[in-house]
C-alpha cells in the first residue's frame, strides 16, 4: 500500500510541476508580474512521498527552453509513477491469487 501512496504522491507532484511549467510558457518572454507563481518546489516527506507547491517566480526573463524541458521531465515522472502503480496492482493481485 505504501508503494501506491508514494506513486500517487509523485503523480500529484507532477501535476503541480506541470501547472508551473505551463504558467512559465504562457508568461512568454518575460515575467511582468513578479508574484505570478511559476516555480514548483518539492519537499520529500520521509515515508509519505513528496509535497510540491508553487512559489512566486523571479521577475527575470523566462527561458522558454526551461519550460519545455520541464514539460518533458513531467511526462517522464507521470510515466514512471504510473508504472509503479501498475506494478503494485499486479503484485497485490498475485498475492491475492496465492492466498486464495
Amino acid at each position: 500500500m505504501r508503494t501506491s501512496n508514494a506513486a500517487a504522491s509523485g503523480l500529484r507532484a507532477a501535476t503541480t510541476r506541470l501547472g508551473a511549467a505551463a504558467r512559465t510558457i504562457a508568461a512568454g518572454a518575460s515575467a511582468l508580474d513578479p508574484t505570478q507563481p511559476i516555480e514548483a518546489v518539492q519537499t520529500t516527506m520521509h515515508g509519505r512521498g513528496v509535497l510540491t507547491r508553487m512559489v512566486p517566480g523571479l521577475a527575470i526573463p523566462i527561458d522558454m527552453t526551461d519550460g519545455l524541458v520541464e514539460l518533458e521531465e513531467v511526462d517522464l515522472i507521470y510515466q514512471a509513477n504510473a508504472s509503479v502503480v501498475r506494478a503494485s496492482d499486479r503484485m497485490t493481485g498475485l498475492l491475492f491469487d496465492i492466498s486464495g
